[in-house]
């Protein structure tokens, strides 16, 4: 484990008999203990509802402990950063996981639609705030089967030429 981040702060002994993580205050189980063993689960455990998108396409977990965990992403920055896989085909990993904000987050989805101009390549939500150009006409010109370019460059009205 190459993590460096602040250790936890545990609570006394009588508090870390009913948790073997020790990441609880006043009876309360910290957030990034839910977070890791949720991830855990849909890695591990085939009985999760998300199980086959994650562990099922064969993602693993490669924390060895919550401590692990914990010394290497530490505390939440806030209430509003999630747990994000940076190379979401990866593991989750030290070197894949970090803290992220939604908006982040919601550009690593391996449902995102993407789509290269000159040399660029952004999602199409990107895209459409880059231009702005509703999201809902650039993904209906993905499902036409238009060029890449053509999404993105011609006019309201138009219609695809190399289709």
């Amino acid at each position: 484990m190459n993590c460096t981040k602040d250790s936890i702060v545990f609570e006394p002994q009588v508090t870390r008999r009913k948790t073997t993580h020790g990441a609880s205050t006043r009876g309360s189980v910290f957030p990034e203990y839910k977070i890791y063993h949720a991830a855990r689960n849909r890695c591990e455990n085939p009985n999760t509802k998300s199980y086959p998108r994650y562990g099922g396409r064969g993602i693993e977990f490669h924390f060895e402990s919550f401590e692990e965990f914990w010394a290497c992403l530490g505390k939440r920055p806030t209430p509003s950063h999630t747990l994000e896989r940076k190379n979401n085909e990866g593991h989750y990993s030290p070197d894949n996981c970090s803290w992220e904000l939604y908006p982040v987050q919601v550009r690593n989805r391996r449902s995102n639609q993407w789509v290269t101009v000159d040399g660029k390549t952004l999602c199409i939500v990107d895209w459409a705030t880059e231009r702005n150009i509703p999201s809902a006409r650039l993904y209906a010109r993905k499902r036409l089967g238009w060029c890449d370019e053509c999404i993105i460059t011609l006019p309201k009205k138009a219609q695809c030429p190399h289709n």
